[in-house]
């Protein structure tokens, strides 16, 4: 079997996958490398937003993922303490709103759709250590379902190893807070076509119905809030059920369906190691989560990487470009969004102003631009 290859990408998530087809279909030896076992559950609040349309055609996924029979999402509403709320409706892309699927589902959808468009595309195998030389990158590998270590080559090497790996900068605690994302699925809960965001002091916490009559919850929190819930996820859902009466009405009758999964979560640009390969998906920037466009990022980048290889162009400031105004956009709705948490009598003003917030949420959801040269 082969080692030799034109691309290693190291990572076999939305971002990775989606370079991985669109360099294979180009006729290039594309390797992907993914450490998990797939298919597997990960931290994410599993929203696929309305502007993530247009890419999945150009995948041919959209028939796909709607097989796997998620939850259409047609709004989004916000819950603040003191029972206060606002809602919008999402837009529309090709005739398709919001989507609820699960990350186990998706992501083996698009490893699988990979190795149709010709990768090679190995799970359950870490990549432990990248060189260059002047014939381009060495990787070696540990497959554990083989028990064995492997050498692999190529061209060019990229990482797509999410928003955790070896190949990123561990920033400085006084240099950015640490928070953390926690996720679980849940069932009995009340069905319908909303993703449901609740804020609470050091955090917020969004909800979305998926597939088989599940709903994910999955939230972000400060590292000292949790502690002050001595680290557990129930006791910081019942405390935070004192101060949202909405949230609390909502899990009433709320039943597990998996445990608690949780990660520590850096915001914004990843800092990568003067040696990391060309980082693309959250291994280049981890966008605010409460605005559900992180996975519609990860596979634009995907789309970007493999354009900006086509033209011999590959750099970290095209893929910057790309996240740039999303990232400073999201970081001050996030802020806008606390702000009125706190000030929560100020809602009942801003409610006759919604139709002309609609337009912000229109562009949250947005597609996003396409590079130069072919389109998404």
């Amino acid at each position: 079997m082969t080692t030799h290859f034109d691309v290693i990408i190291i990572g076999g998530g939305l971002a990775g996958c989606s370079a991985g087809m669109l360099l294979g279909r180009k006729g290039l030896k594309v390797l992907i490398i993914e450490k998990n076992g797939l298919p597997a559950h990960k931290v994410c609040g599993e929203f696929l937003s309305p502007g993530i349309w247009p890419q999945l055609d150009s995948l041919g996924l959209r028939e796909k993922i709607l097989a796997q029979k998620g939850s259409s999402i047609e709004e989004a509403v916000f819950y603040f303490p003191r029972s206060k709320e606002l809602s919008f409706q999402l837009p529309r892309f090709q005739g398709l709103t919001g989507y609820g699927l699960s990350r186990k589902k998706l992501d083996w959808i698009f490893f699988n759709q990979a190795r149709e468009n010709g990768c090679r595309a190995l799970d359950n195998c870490e990549a432990q250590k990248i060189s260059q030389n002047r014939s381009g990158f060495t990787v070696e590998a540990f497959d554990r379902k083989q028990n064995s270590s492997h050498v692999y080559y190529a061209s060019q090497v990229f990482n797509a190893a999410g928003k955790l790996n070896q190949w990123k900068e561990t920033p400085q605690k006084s240099e950015n807070k640490t928070k953390i994302g926690f996720k679980a699925h849940f069932k009995n809960l009340k069905r319908s076509n909303k993703i449901r965001l609740y804020f609470f002091k050091g955090g917020y916490l969004g909800t979305a119905p998926i597939e088989d009559g599940l709903t994910n919850l999955c939230g972000l929190v400060d590292s000292n809030t949790l502690k002050q819930a001595n680290g557990s996820f129930d006791l910081l859902l019942n405390e935070t059920g004192r101060e949202n009466a909405a949230l609390k009405d909502f899990l009433r009758e709320a039943s597990p369906a998996m445990p608690w999964m949780s990660c520590p979560v850096h915001e914004g640009f990843q800092s990568s190691k003067r040696t990391a390969p060309l980082s693309l998906g959250d291994a280049a920037c981890f966008l605010e989560p409460f605005m559900g466009q992180g996975m519609t990022y990860a596979v634009a980048s995907g789309f970007l990487l493999s354009h900006l290889f086509s033209s011999k162009a590959a750099d970290f400031q095209a893929l910057k470009q790309l996240y740039q105004s999303k990232s400073l956009f999201g970081a001050s709705m996030e802020n806008f969004l606390f702000w009125i948490s706190r000030h929560s009598t100020l809602i009942s003003l801003i409610q006759p102003a919604r139709l002309l917030l609609q337009p912000i949420i229109n562009r949250t959801c947005a597609a996003p631009k396409s590079p130069p040269g072919p389109q998404l």
